[in-house]
């Protein structure tokens, strides 16, 4: 697996002080090779920013399905109402509502962990 090699050679010691001293390193802990990669193949920066993304997409989900259950609920009270007397909007009303449905599907399908 490997990780960071290093070797300190020490040539000579003079009066207790080092006559040359080398440090020679194979790797560097920040290079990217393929013994350092996950198993996905993904950079670390990558590996990062997926879980912030899918974290994000959730949060919008969410407030993307509450806006809509909101419209919906308001125009299915002006409906009753009669504040609202056209036939046409009880398809504003779905259409809200198909709308939240989605977006707490999506926003749950986004919160769910991942199966490997």
């Amino acid at each position: 697996m490997g990780g960071a090699v290093n070797r300190i050679c020490a040539e000579g010691l003079e009066g207790g002080r080092n006559k040359s001293h080398t440090i020679e390193t194979d790797r560097l802990p920040h290079s990217t090779s393929d013994t350092n990669e996950n198993p996905a193949g993904r950079a670390e920066g990558e590996r990062e920013m997926i879980p912030f993304l899918r974290t994000a997409l959730y949060w919008c989900c969410m407030a993307i399905a509450l806006m809509s259950g909101i419209a919906a609920v308001t125009i299915t009270a002006a409906i009753i109402t009669n504040k609202l007397p056209d036939s046409q909007a009880w398809m504003a009303a779905v259409f809200f509502a198909a709308v939240g449905g989605a977006a707490w599907i999506a926003g749950n399908a986004a919160s769910a962990p991942r199966r490997v």
